[in-house]
């Protein structure tokens, strides 16, 4: 069924009470039917209350409530990157991702000319956007030996000096540093990601399975895209694969799109941490491209040319090169593979990202959270989007906020 708005004019943005009624609202411990009241930005309360006639109410019978998604790795979509940083391109990305549910994401910038990246973090670091927390650097200072699909050419040897003049007066908008653990000048690195408050992680490597544990010894604690461009798991090497799925303080991101990572290896992945206790420690991500909505065609990754053929993206190489995942069909996706259900599902694209960026207000439907609020329907179709307590998407009503 799709929600029915009703109360103020929907399209009054500056309406203050949002009531969502008859749906099945999520909460640590499951789905139940209770009510969900936003007042400004934040929820304030999860139960029943008297209704106001200038309440915006939302019926969403049949439907099921659940928190935001929260997306760490955003390259782009709706055929612009995040790597443009206009405004016109940021606003782009962030309506459509909330098309997809996806209420926050992180700004995934691929190694480029040092000008053009350097502006695009001064632009996102000055003029923030609703639905963009902050910047994730993958790159420069990655191995070249598991380049993926970023650019060689200016791949960077992890240094100090040099992350510092890149990011100086931005600090505060970055928020995960992808590296290579195994090169020299990296534990000084990991050392400086975290003084400046955000999350060093592990990626792009060829780092075996000691000099992973090291990194992780040395305050890296996440691992960007698990399996992809990384030494794999092998008996006698466990490598960053290894390391990865045995520390239990480790996050993880994780494309689960079928392609990136093959399904028994997701329902693998699974089994493995629901086993150790930790499906906390997941994130699906999207590793989305500006490719990610759009018709098959050529697109740019970093300034790399990518064809998309058949909705997967590729260099002319053949490598992958990011993905047009959206987090709804990822979702979807693990559900089907690995048969988990909805309610622990739901966690991997809201409660545990928030977590890795220490967000406690966000990935959640608690009194006092920010009001970033998803409906979707019984197939899991994303019908409505509540950013901050503000309507920026709804399918039944064909609205958009630009």
């Amino acid at each position: 069924m799709i929600p029915r708005i009703t109360g103020q004019d929907p399209d009054d943005r500056s309406a203050n009470v949002i009531r969502i009624v008859g749906g099945r609202v999520w909460s640590e411990s499951g789905f139940s039917s209770v009510e969900l009241t936003i007042t400004g930005e934040q929820i304030v309360a999860v139960n029943k209350i008297p209704c106001q006639r200038s309440d915006t109410v939302l019926d969403a019978t049949g439907c099921f409530v659940v928190p935001g998604f929260i997306d760490l790795h955003v390259h782009g979509g709706d055929g612009v990157d995040f790597l443009e940083a206009s405004e016109e391109s940021i606003s782009r990305i962030a309506t459509f991702q909330a098309s997809h549910g996806t209420t926050q994401t992180l700004a995934s910038l691929a190694p480029a000319d040092a000008g053009l990246l350097r502006r695009a973090i001064e632009r996102l670091a000055e003029h923030p956007r609703p639905g963009v927390l902050g910047v994730h650097l993958e790159g420069p200072f990655v191995s070249p030996h598991q380049k993926g699909a970023l650019n060689a050419t200016h791949i960077l040897p992890p240094n100090v000096e040099t992350f510092s003049e890149l990011v100086s007066g931005c600090e505060h908008a970055i928020r995960v540093v992808t590296l290579a653990p195994e090169l020299p000048g990296s534990p000084e690195l990991v050392a400086e990601v975290r003084r400046i408050g955000a999350m060093p992680a592990v990626g792009h490597s060829q780092a075996t399975y000691r000099e992973t544990v090291a990194a992780f010894r040395h305050g890296a604690g996440l691992i960007t895209h698990l399996f992809n461009a990384m030494r794999g798991m092998h008996h006698r090497e466990p490598g960053v694969v290894g390391a990865a799925l045995l520390d239990p303080l480790v996050c993880l991101e994780l494309i689960a799109d079928g392609v990136h990572v093959h399904p028994s290896i997701l329902r693998f992945v699974i089994e493995t941490l629901k086993g150790q206790e930790s499906l906390h420690r997941l994130c699906l991500i999207s590793d989305s491209t500006s490719a990610a909505g759009c018709p098959d065609g050529t697109y740019e990754l970093g300034g790399q040319p990518i064809a998309v053929i058949d909705g997967v993206a590729r260099l002319e190489s053949g490598e992958l090169a990011g993905s047009t995942l959206t987090l709804d069909q990822a979702l979807r996706n693990i559900i089907f593979y690995s048969n988990l259900p909805l309610e622990e599902a739901v966690r991997l694209v809201s409660a545990n990202p928030a977590t890795v960026l220490g967000r406690e207000d966000l990935g959640t439907l608690r009194p006092g959270s920010q009001a970033d609020v998803v409906v979707l329907d019984k197939d899991l179709g994303v019908q409505t989007t509540i950013r901050a307590g503000r309507i920026v998407y709804d399918k039944g009503n064909d609205r958009l906020e630009r």
